[in-house]
């Protein structure tokens, strides 16, 4: 049964107007009745927060907006033990500039933050397109089946500090011009990686528990990228790379020109095969001690 409170925040301009310029909505479902849960999510402006529910089969959330810059449309919609979530915005970005600062967050005094608790139990495809801003993504506990990411011009944070609970297929991340920082991204259990990295800076931890053999495929344009790998699993890197880019691994063992592979090889290990393609940015890879 899905229940929505909104409660109007009142926001004036200037004195003597009465029209409130933000809302705050809050929305509760329950997932008792569902299998599996997807979700899409598209944030264009603002400030981010994703986390599970302490209820493992609730989900629950807040939207506080700008009036002047749109309205969220939520939907809920429930078939065949299966739960589709979506969240998008009527935007209008109208006077934020390509460089913007935290500042412009705020719009006439009102900071759009979005916060979402999802479900520990229910597998849950999480697809999330993220724009301007900060996101502060918290996967711990959340039975992750699938994860894709695209964030824009943006300061971004994801964590995983507990090992999933279900197999994850696949986890691709698209990074634009973004700080963007993951620790513990080997704790999602997926067979696939693919991380795409434009102009942005990355700091990477692929660390964690891993339960299945996997491969990491990465992508740098121009930007600059730190990858931690784990250190009980056998590892296997190719970096291709052009002389203009800059490249330093340590804690693997070269093999060839452009070939690395772990130097304590254990047969009882896990595998990670990972493939570096890189242009002229650089890139930093390291074993985690």
């Amino acid at each position: 049964m899905k229940q929505i409170i909104i409660i109007p925040i009142l926001f004036l301009m200037c004195f003597g107007q009465d029209e409130p310029t933000a809302i705050k909505d809050y929305y509760h479902y329950s997932m008792e009745d569902i299998e599996r849960l997807e979700t899409e999510i598209e944030f264009g402006l603002g400030t981010l927060h994703l986390s599970a529910n302490e209820k493992p089969y609730q989900l629950d959330g807040s939207i506080y907006y700008s009036i002047k810059r749109g309205e969220p449309i939520v939907t809920m919609e429930k078939s065949n033990g299966v739960g589709n979530f979506e969240i998008e915005f009527e935007n209008n970005y109208e006077g934020i500039g390509l460089f913007f600062n935290k500042d412009e967050l705020n719009i006439d005094g009102v900071k759009n933050e979005m916060d979402f608790q999802f479900p520990k139990d229910i597998p849950t495809e999480l697809e999330l397109e993220f724009g301007l801003g900060e996101a502060d993504i918290d996967l711990t506990d959340i039975s992750i089946s699938n994860f894709e990411l695209e964030c824009g011009m943006s300061d971004v944070k994801v964590k995983i500090s507990e090992p999933n609970k279900i197999r994850c297929e696949k986890v691709s991340v698209e990074i634009g011009l973004t700080d963007f920082s993951c620790v513990g991204l080997g704790n999602l259990n997926a067979n696939t990686y693919e991380i795409e990295l434009g102009l942005g800076d990355a700091d990477i931890d692929i660390t964690g528990e891993f339960k299945q053999n996997a491969e990491l495929e990465i992508s740098v344009g121009l930007g600059s990228l730190d990858l931690v790998l784990p250190k009980n699993v056998n590892i296997t890197l190719s970096v291709d790379h052009s002389f203009l880019a800059s490249v330093d691994i340590n804690g693997l063992k070269k093999v060839s020109d452009k070939k690395y592979k772990s130097k304590n090889w254990n047969t009882d290990f896990l595998s990670l095969d990972i493939e570096i393609s890189l242009g002229l940015g650089d890139v930093n890879v390291r074993v985690e001690r």
